[in-house]
């Protein structure tokens, strides 16, 4: 992959040309902006096969999951187009594109916008192949699709930016002007053109209520300081940089209105696959009262993974930690120390915002039900008037016609195996019904035990006193 900083004025996709591409694509042409050197240089990269499509995802030439998934599919598109022959039949010709995405899709393996885009492809060659016999055929479907896929990112993106704004503007009526953090990079070097949660800060700027941006640094790649910031300054927008551990704070003075972040995988219950610190973000935002909300495309979301515990977290080199720059530059850290570096968390779907007024509700709804039924279960054990007295039975076939659970067993008095069920406001008479044990004898027992009740519940007076004195 040579680099070719000349490329200025060459192909250009459907984006706004305001805006900064990361991807530059005409058929048989493909260029990557090389976001590893901005912003001190701007250099586009000629992308000619998958081979050149693979390495320039893996060493993040080009990152976001959106932006993943076109270029990803348009290196494809370029190596069928420039292939001056190919040996087979179009099954053949099937089975070599499948093959070569399946490849692509290794190359970072959390967002799921690439398998998805691949899906979709190989579903696409399957059919030409099943209604063509000839092989270019189904390669040029498969360049007709790959194509379609960068046009409708760019649509995509701007919906997201214009429903985003108009949603923040309703949910935060009470204010005039809106500041709004966000977190790596969803510009439209993360895209095929404008972003998504970026894309929102873009709009809210045209619709001239946004007060201030602020942006994460986002360690260890720095994608917010060197991507993010640059595509700000780049549009005229008022925004601020703040080192990731600076967000608390920032919350803390009042500062933020909201915070919006992009999402590389959303599983079927909500939970969400961002950024390493998106999650951090949005535990400060609960704490704090802050909305916090994500902003994706349905080609983010994976049916197929019940939760955010089933999502790959890809982990990255140390070097990116040891060394500045992202791992491009000195050494930094000390030699010998152990390194984690997770690309990614998950944020459960409770904390984003809407799913937390959802949760709010379903909760509150449960505890409505749950003192409906404790008010319920008063008034059966306070019916008329008084308040039950529990003995334990250890015959659980014994029961009350109204439905009481207090019970006289043989804890109670009794000598043999007859079990009483008694239902005994203090108000009222009292109300057996039996329940024979196999070792039961006789109902005599029961008159007993009347009279031992009766004369546990008289009380001595003064007349009784004078009596016996």
């Amino acid at each position: 992959m040579a680099p070719d900083p000349n490329f200025a004025d060459g192909p250009q996709n459907d984006s706004s040309s305001s805006s900064l591409l990361s991807i530059r694509y005409e058929p048989g042409s493909l260029q990557l902006l090389d976001q590893r050197k901005l912003p001190l240089e701007t250099t586009y990269m000629d992308i000619r096969d998958s081979t050149d499509g693979w390495c320039a995802i893996r060493d993040m030439v080009v990152r976001g999951a959106p932006a993943i998934a076109v270029a990803g599919a348009l290196s494809l598109a370029v190596e069928v187009f420039n292939l001056e022959t190919f040996n087979g039949t179009s099954e053949d010709a099937a089975s070599f594109v499948a093959n070569k995405l399946e490849y692509l899709v290794s190359s970072r393996p959390t967002a799921v916008n690439l398998s998805d885009a691949a899906t979709k492809l190989k579903e696409v060659v399957s059919k030409a192949a099943a209604t063509s016999s000839q092989a270019m055929a189904v390669f040029q479907a498969y360049i007709e699709a790959a194509e379609l896929m960068l046009k409708d990112d760019v649509a995509s993106n701007k919906a997201i930016g214009s429903f985003g704004a108009s949603f923040l503007q309703q949910q935060l009526g009470d204010s005039k002007k809106f500041s709004i953090l966000t977190h790596c990079n969803t510009g439209s070097l993360a895209t095929a053109g404008y972003g998504t949660a970026l894309g929102v800060i873009r709009a809210l700027h045209a619709n001239g209520v946004l007060e201030r941006a602020y942006c994460t640094e986002t360690r260890p790649f720095n994608q917010g300081s060197r991507l993010t910031a640059f595509e700000l300054v780049h549009d005229n927008i008022p925004a601020t940089l703040i080192t990731d551990s600076a967000a608390a704070a920032l919350m803390k003075a009042g500062r933020v209105s909201a915070v919006i972040v992009g999402a590389d995988r959303v599983a079927a219950n909500g939970d969400t696959a961002n950024k390493i610190g998106t999650y951090s973000l949005a535990t400060c935002a609960i704490h704090h009262s802050i909305p916090f909300y994500v902003a994706a495309p349905l080609t983010s979301v994976d049916l197929s993974l019940s939760s955010g515990q089933e999502i790959v977290i890809e982990e990255r080199s140390a070097k990116e930690l040891l060394n500045s720059r992202g791992g491009l530059g000195e050494q930094v850290a000390a030699s010998g120390i152990c390194v984690w570096n997770p690309a990614f968390d998950v944020t459960p779907a409770y904390m984003i915002s809407e799913n937390q007024k959802r949760r709010r509700r379903r909760k509150k709804a449960e505890k409505k039900k749950e003192e409906e039924e404790e008010g319920k279960k008063k008034e059966r054990e306070e019916g008329g008037g008084g308040r039950r007295r529990d003995w334990s039975c250890d015959d659980p076939s014994s029961s009350c016609d109204d439905g009481g659970a207090a019970t006289i067993g043989r804890s109670a008095g009794m000598q043999g195996g007859l079990c009483v069920r008694v239902c005994l406001p203090l108000s009222s008479p009292l109300s057996l019904s039996l329940s024979p044990s196999p070792s039961s004898t006789s109902v005599f027992e029961l008159e007993k035990l009347r009279q031992w009740k009766k004369k546990k519940k008289k009380k001595p007076n003064a007349h009784n006193f004078r009596q016996g004195g």
